[in-house]
């Protein structure tokens, strides 16, 4: 076997597909007396007594018995229910009640021709006829199939345009279990109902009216794991699979034909012929359709067919049998009890065919009824023996992705510990031999090279053979259905058996070498002062209820199997916390994710997060309850449009919907705080209540949204801020230079909207220009007051959502995962960065980073210095993101000409920045970064990982190793600072202009690495910070000032500090009057001013005119008082090249 494959590594994997041809060609023969029967099988025959298919016999050798292998068209097990619907709709035969019955009072459904095989149920038939069968004896809920064939003989469109519903078939047991089949258009629809709780998967379907199809639904809930499994397949082709809960056990029910259990004026515009119940599941894999019909249970003819039914399974059993040992022996695994079991029915289904065909012979003197029964029990017995078979040969194989993806692994430590032997050999050079080692590193390289290659060639010999099963391991079963494809298992097993095992031995060498140059006495002695480092043990996977940890955690992915993301070493993953529904106003339902749970259970790893969803976007919980009571008056809404009628976008400040939503949580998390994988509550999430706004500009792809806060509860909560803010009328006028009548008579601002241009850069990656469809160039008091009423509105609504959640659950931290980066409070936004941070959660995340965005992690430290909480991503999208590109979201493409060497590098560089920055919780957000899809399997389903994703367990065990310095060791005090200017924010134009040009800033600054932290403009004024803690600070776009900010700033220059300023600063205060303690302070002598804009064009520069003529001059410098002053004229002046009004879409959350 090794030498076999080591022959064969080096090849494209198109040798696995000769290889393939060639082991199918064992099945060719057989193959062909199956096609050749049923090319032979007549258009109709008797239903009672199908005539025999000739010549369908092949020999097999099994153990030295020669067995006589019959192939018929279908195989089966017990039958319980068959109806041919030659007549009337009642079954021909039935374990339980064989009469139809139809629903209401309705008729029942007569038969009609054509059939498939002479004629058939038609619903259209009489007044509205239906078609039931009571399920007690009829249908086994456990496990079992049906199967029948329909025709759609009349179809309209609807108005979506996606055709008529046609239900197919279903079993309700109402409120207990129930599953349905319906068609619709090009697609089928498998609904799977728990109670209240429902599933569902879409798969493939036919439109075309008049074509007779076969459908076989299957369901086996009888696993170990507490899960069912629903498979249907369309003419005999597997289009769905679906795993669920286990249903309640049945108490009754009824199968329904062509209609639901409900909208009974819905039905099958076609006809449904040969409908058979089973307690069996009949294929785990693809298979032929039935050419004939069914024998009907009792007769001859159905006891003849189940001997040939009984000998072809004793045939499929001994390959099956074959095939485990194969496996077994490949991977270890212990396989004794399935094959005992397998022997014991075969050798019982020996006996009972004798007993069985001796019986035929005397007809005249024999109950068929009674050898029907011995058939069955055998032929359940064989086919029970067949799949325990089959999953215990697919449980062999199903290690292959784990073998695989750890490989994966192993190549990425490999990797970073030659790079630690090549460091070591830089600080040993001339000191000692380098010889062993180098030639360790050479060695290492060229098992790198070769594992990546191999891994890359298994990757895709395993999704060009199981791309059309992308379910295939979620029931190892299925996996092994098809003997070419256990051949292709068996031999990627054997591969990557061989390349796992030279990984190893190349880490063990280059290790040992190391190993030895540190002990080298030479480099000892050139080196006295040198001690190996000896890591801390890592404390647990723990959190306090502040939000304090003692290890930095790696979180996975919501999406995926847990299974695959193992072997990267995350600590917790998964958000899917208990469903929780308020369906009355006194009764709350909790549901759990079986994922989850067998996530708990399996390996105790608890969840990343608990989503609380209470601030996402616009919207919060929706009961139904609550959903029924608002109905569609629009004053329950945030946005008062009948578009959120239904929705959860309520309004915060409507005080029914704060007490709805504050009882709401505090339930929620007293019932999350009972679960023993509660980790963390995950509350503000992409928290940024604005709208769609519909923007057209002539030529131009156009993103547009506007700002919230106009429905009647929000204008009357401004104007009670207001009164609360400057307590009389009078007091609100002097302040505002104005002379309004009463409060009542101040409303809000034309709304702000957000716009951008979409182009496409020389990547084909798309860009977002901004430019401002509604203008605020110079703020008034009444736009300042109204944004900031806006802020200070919603963080109280947070930290009132905040008090609740701990009034529920006192043990858990609350944390955010904003979207935005730095400087979250973009003017559509509501986002108060320091109040969220202060009162809104104990962790502070923004979801970001990475990439393009590396200026959000130091941005939240500096800011985050003063209020101490534990940095997270939760979202952590942005790792790589310059090699994936900016429209890796939705193609989950990579752009051509990026590696996955690329990719690796600047992964670990992007991890290890944000680690740096004091980020201490990471979840690795888009699933499809880290799995490979292709092949048709999605990210839900597919078991390999990608080759650069051992990133996260190269960059994870570095940190582990120093976990102690990160958790323990501050970051120093930076001496620069740059303002955040809470005041400009809100005032300066463009609009954002102070978080496009803080980025301008902190590039610089980082690309420099120079130390530098956040200063708020609002701790400055208040004293809670003082300008004297630094030698220089940045004023990023700052036109406008806090009041008493300005004589604080100008004392510390003249003190001796270094101010610089991207554009002209404090030109006014915050409500739009002159200012005379900023730049005109400095120079006196010039006059600033900002040439209009135009409708579709921004500009950033200032004139700085001087006795009537604008200055020529980029940029001014003067000494003031003892310090210096360094402005430019260009508010993007500190930009990247090409960065003046174009921004890539990384760090900002704007859709579109």
């Amino acid at each position: 076997m090794t030498v076999l494959i080591r022959a064969t590594s080096h090849r494209s994997h198109s040798f696995l597909d000769q290889r393939i041809s060639r082991l199918s060609r064992r099945h060719r023969d057989t193959e062909r007396v199956e096609l050749k029967n049923h090319s032979r099988a007549p258009a109709t025959v008797s239903r009672g007594h199908p005539r025999p298919a000739a010549g369908a016999v092949a020999s097999v050798i099994a153990g030295g018995v020669a067995i006589c292998l019959v192939l018929p068209a279908v195989c089966h097990g017990k039958v319980l229910l068959l109806a041919h619907y030659d007549g009337k709709a009642d079954a021909e035969h039935a374990r339980g009640d064989a009469k139809a019955k139809s629903v209401g009072a309705r008729a029942v459904a007569g038969a009609a021709a054509p059939g498939r095989w002479g004629r058939a149920l038609d619903l259209r038939t009489g007044p509205g006829g239906r078609c039931t069968y009571g399920a007690a004896g009829n249908f086994d809920p456990r496990r079992g199939t049906i199967d029948f064939w329909y025709v759609i003989d009349e179809d309209e469109p609807a108005p979506d345009n996606q055709g008529m519903y046609h239900p197919l078939i279903g079993w309700y047991d109402r409120p207990g279990g129930a599953f349905e089949i319906y068609a619709r258009g090009d697609a089928i629809r498998l609904n799977v109902y728990r109670g209240d709780v429902h599933e569902g998967s879409w798969g493939p379907g036919d439109p075309a009216t008049g074509n007779w199809h076969h459908l076989e639904v299957s369901w086996d809930c009888t696993g170990e794991d507490g899960r069912c499994a629903h498979q249907i397949f369309l003419d005999g082709r597997r289009i769905i699979r679906l795993t669920t809960d286990k249903v309640p056990p049945a108490t009754a029910g009824a199968v329904h034909v062509g209609i639901w259990n409900y909208a009974f004026d819905i039905f099958l515009h076609g006809r449904v012929d040969e409908l058979r119940i089973t307690d069996q599941v009949e294929h785990l894999t693809d298979f032929s359709p039935p050419t004939r019909p069914y024998a009907t249970p009792g007769t001859p003819a159905a006891v003849r067919a189940g001997v040939e039914q009984i000998q072809a399974d004793l045939g499929k059993l001994a390959a099956a049998l074959s095939d485990l040992t194969d496996a077994a022996a490949l991977t270890g695994d212990e396989v004794a009890g399935p094959i005992g079991a397998a022997e014991t029915a075969m050798t019982t289904a020996k006996v009972t065919l004798d007993s069985v065909t001796a019986s035929l012979r005397a007809s005249d003197r024999t109950d068929p009824s009674r050898l029907q029964r011995l058939v069955d029990e055998s032929a359940d017995a064989l086919r029970t023996a067949h799949r325990r078979i089959a999953v215990a040969t697919g449980r062999a194989y199903a290690g292959l992705p784990d073998l695989y993806n750890r490989t994966v692994v192993d190549v990425g430590y490999l990797k970073d510990e030659i790079e630690g032997l090549n460091r070591a050999l830089h600080y040993a050079d001339d000191i000692v031999d380098e010889r062993p080692a180098r030639d360790a590193v050479a060695r290492g390289a060229k098992t790198v090279r070769h594992a990546t290659d191999a891994l890359v060639r298994s990757c895709e010999v395993f999704f060009d053979a199981f791309g059309d099963a992308k379910t295939r391991r979620a029931d190892p079963a299925a996996s092994t259905g098809d003997p070419a494809k256990r051949r292709v298992l068996a031999e990627l097993t054997a591969q990557l058996t061989d390349v796992a095992g030279r990984v190893a031995g190349a880490r063990g060498q280059v290790r040992a070498a190391l190993r030895r140059l540190r002990d080298d006495p030479a480099l000892r002695a050139r080196f006295g002062r040198f001690r190996e480092h000896v890591p801390a043990p890592l404390p647990p996977v723990d959190v306090a209820p502040d939000g304090t940890l003692k290890r930095l955690i790696f979180a996975g992915p919501t999406a995926g199997r847990t299974d695959v993301m193992l072997p990267l070493g995350f600590d917790v993953r998964h958000e899917d916390g208990p469903g929780m529904r308020w369906v009355e106003k006194n009764r709350f339902e909790t549901h759990e994710d079986p994922k989850v749970l067998a996530q708990w259970r399996e390996h105790g790893m608890p969840l990343s997060a608990t989503v609380l969803n209470y601030a996402i976007g616009d919207s919060m919980a929706n009961p139904p309850w609550f959903r029924e009571h608002c109905g569609d008056n629009l004053d329950y809404f945030i946005h008062p449009s009948p578009n959120y009628i239904g929705t959860g976008g309520y309004e915060y400040r409507h005080p029914e919907v704060r007490d709805m939503i504050q009882s709401y949580l505090e339930e929620a998390a007293r019932r999350c705080a009972a679960k023993p994988y509660t980790f963390i509550y995950k509350g503000p999430w992409e928290a940024h209540p604005y709208t769609g706004y519909g923007l057209s500009v002539p030529d131009q792809r156009v993103w547009a949204a506007q700002e919230l806060g106009f429905s009647k509860f929000a204008v009357r909560a401004f104007r009670k801020y207001l009164a609360g803010k400057f307590e009389s009328i009078d007091a609100l006028n002097r302040a505002w230079r104005c002379a309004y009548d009463s409060f009542d008579a101040i409303e809000p601002p034309e709304a702000m909207i957000e716009a951008y241009f979409i182009t496409k850069d020389e990547r084909d990656q798309r860009v977002f220009s901004p430019f401002l469809p509604r203008q605020r160039v110079r703020p008034t008091p009444l736009t300042y007051e109204f944004e900031r009423c806006r802020k200070d509105l919603y963080a109280d609504y947070l930290a009132d959502c905040r008090a609740a959640i701990r009034r529920g659950d006192p043990r858990h931290p609350l944390a955010s995962s904003t979207s935005g980066g730095i400087m979250d409070e973009g003017l559509i936004r509501s986002i108060d960065d320091l109040q969220m941070a202060e009162r809104g959660v104990d962790m502070w995340g923004k979801h970001p980073s990475g990439g393009y965005g590396w200026d959000d992690s130091p941005y939240m430290w500096g800011m985050n210095r003063y209020f101490g909480k534990t940095l997270v991503s939760l979202e952590y999208y942005g790792w790589a993101q310059e090699e994936f590109g900016d429209d890796f979201w939705p193609t989950f493409t990579i752009p051509e000409g990026t590696t996955a060497e690329d990719i690796y590098h600047a992964g670990r560089r992007d991890v290890w920045h944000e680690l740096s920055w004091d980020r201490r919780m990471l979840i690795f957000y888009w699933t499809q970064k880290i799995v490979e899809i292709r092949g048709g399997v999605d990210m839900e389903h597919s078991p390999l990982i990608r080759p650069f994703i051992n990133l996260v367990s190269v960059v994870k065990r570095r940190a582990s190793r120093v976990n102690d310095v990160f958790m323990d060791v501050p970051i120093v005090r930076p001496r620069i600072g740059v303002l955040h200017p809470g005041v400009s924010i809100i005032n300066a134009f463009p609009t954002n202009a102070c978080r496009l040009v803080t980025r301008d800033v902190m590039h610089r600054l980082l690309a420099k690495q120079y130390h530098f932290g956040i200063v708020a403009e609002k701790f400055i004024v208040s004293g809670r910070d003082a300008l004297d803690r630094y030698d220089v600070l940045i004023l990023p776009y700052v036109q406008s000032f806090d009041d008493g900010f300005g004589e604080k700033l100008l004392a510390w220059v003249r003190g001796g500090g270094t101010l610089i300023s991207a554009g002209p600063f404090g030109l006014v205060d915050k409500y739009g009057f002159d200012c005379d303690a900023g730049a005109t302070a400095v120079f006196p002598e010039l006059t600033f001013t900002y040439p209009p804009p135009g409708k579709y064009t921004l500009s950033w520069r200032w004139d700085a005119v001087r006795d009537g003529g604008a200055t020529a001059a980029t940029h001014l410098v003067r000494a003031f008082g003892r310090g210096t002053v360094l402005m430019t004229l260009d508010g993007r002046a500190f930009g990247q090249a090409g960065a003046a009004t174009a921004q890539p879409h990384v760090g900002t959350e704007i859709g579109g």
